[in-house]
């Protein structure tokens, strides 16, 4: 009996561990998304008022940094003056 009684109470600590490891990936995919739509949203803005030769330089980082978004993010931050949390 004691040993199906700590069996039970390890698969518990496990299955909440689990939840509260899959709430901290749920949290922080919220944030990155919410980071990613505000970096979006400056990008955007600052777009639309950036002289011909500021575009072109953010379309060469685009290129640039296809595969590594952080380092792009930075880099047009970096140019456009926006902030990058």
């Amino acid at each position: 009996m004691k040993a199906r009684e700590n069996h039970k109470k390890e698969v518990e600590i496990i299955e909440k561990n689990h939840a509260e490891e899959k709430q901290k990936t749920q949290d922080a995919i919220k944030r990155y998304q919410e980071n990613i739509s505000g970096i979006e949203k400056d990008y955007n803005i600052k777009m639309e008022e950036l002289p011909r030769k500021q575009k072109r330089e953010v379309s060469e980082i685009i290129k640039k940094y296809d595969n590594d978004n952080d380092a792009m993010a930075k880099e047009i931050a970096n140019i456009l003056g926006a902030r990058n949390d």
